[in-house]
């Protein structure tokens, strides 16, 4: 009898142990698709809109672009790698310089949205951003907030002597990332 007891209470307690590791997963929808494992199947996608860079009293609006990798460490962490990037647009942002990569950031598992709150922006602190521009010249740390509801980042954040602020979004896909 006590080695029944004993088989079944470990039983309980595997089946509570896997099912706490199964709750920290992190999933992703791409497309609108079944969600999949994050820490299996890594986004790695280009990311496109506006940045504008404010130095002083003036400002430089820019289309900007990156490459990205969104991967999860599958137990309590998911970062956020961005490759390079670059800007274009008028004669000024021919002469912004976006450097320091690779860049990364990383978000707790706990920061992410839940399929009851889907939209909430998710903070990756990147560091080791470097920003040379006409107006500015900073290097340091920003704040990428990602949101599913726009598939994309969003800046709103000062580096040093300069204000950045951009809204990027999917260039071949739509991601809803949800932690479970």
């Amino acid at each position: 009898m006590k080695v029944i007891f004993k088989i079944i209470l470990a039983v309980i307690i595997l089946g509570a142990h896997n099912m706490s590791l199964a709750s920290s997963q992190v999933r992703v929808s791409v497309d609108n698709g079944s969600p999949v494992f994050l820490d299996g199947n890594p986004i790695s996608d280009s990311f496109a809109g506006m940045i504008e860079i404010v130095g002083g009293v003036t400002s430089i609006n820019c289309n900007w672009q990156f490459d990205a990798e969104i991967v999860d460490d599958g137990i309590s962490t998911t970062t956020l790698i961005i490759t390079n990037s670059s800007v274009s647009g008028s004669f000024l942002c021919n002469l912004v310089s976006l450097g320091g990569y690779n860049w990364s950031g990383t978000a707790d598992h706990t920061s992410l949205p839940t399929p009851f709150s889907p939209n909430i922006d998710v903070p990756f602190p990147v560091s080791i951003v470097t920003v040379q521009a006409p107006n500015c010249m900073a290097s340091g740390a920003l704040e990428f907030l990602y949101n599913n509801s726009i598939s994309g980042f969003e800046i709103d954040d000062s580096i040093g002597a300069c204000y950045i602020k951009a809204q990027v979004i999917s260039v071949n896909h739509s991601y809803a990332i949800l932690h479970y």
